[in-house]
């Protein structure tokens, strides 16, 4: 699966600088347009500031636009493009996974915060660290293709008491998904997906 970005850029981009606008005068202030500008500038350098530290990456941003409401979306996008970039670069993975976890301590409730977990559990999953995606995986608003990645995270790092009743349930989704095909392979070695569920599962296909 392929890293992506908080997928905000341009049409949602614009919707949010709408928001921004209702929230505040209909007669910008310069500085008000000036932060705005600044934060464009900021989303499209973000990739830049990928392999530089936290402090390093905002130390040449302005109050203004640390004050600014969307922000935290510029964060998030430095952190991601972080965690890009370390996929073939452990210390500058080291760095991001701070990063991402320090902001969910902040965020983690909003719909920036949301993205970024889903961001980042696609990154640790990339790169096999499973058991620090167990430690950030949330079931409330993951995707399937997480949920699979989460039973595989638990089978690679031997935590599979118990595992029989999500990885059951995942299997009667009857989505196909290839992040599946570990958690199912071994749920079929050690008995937990049966010869009966294969059934209901080929005869939910047939009727679909």
């Amino acid at each position: 699966m392929s890293m992506r970005g908080l997928r905000i850029r341009p049409a949602a981009l614009a919707a949010l600088l709408f928001l921004v606008c209702r929230m505040v005068p209909s007669a910008d202030t310069p500085d008000d347009a000036d932060a705005r500008a600044q934060f464009l500038q900021a989303m499209g350098q973000a990739a830049q500031a990928a392999t530089l530290s936290a402090a390093a990456a905002a130390a040449s941003d302005s109050p203004a636009l640390r004050s600014y409401p969307l922000y935290p979306y510029l964060q998030a996008e430095r952190i991601v493009q972080a965690l890009n970039a370390g996929l073939n670069a452990a210390p500058i993975a080291a760095a991001a996974d701070q990063r991402a976890n320090g902001f969910l301590a902040t965020y983690a409730l909003l719909p920036v915060g949301a993205q970024l977990r889903r961001n980042w559990l696609e990154n640790l999953a990339q790169r096999g660290q499973w058991d620090v995606f167990l430690t950030v995986f949330r079931d409330a608003g993951a995707t399937d293709a997480l949920r699979c990645q989460a039973l595989t995270a638990k089978v690679a790092t031997g935590q599979t008491g118990g595992l029989g009743p999500a990885l059951v349930r995942q299997w009667l989704t009857m989505r196909e998904q290839p992040e599946c095909d570990l958690p199912f392979s071994w749920g079929m070695d050690h008995g937990i997906i049966t010869a009966e569920l294969l059934e209901r599962r080929a005869r939910a296909a047939l009727q679909a």
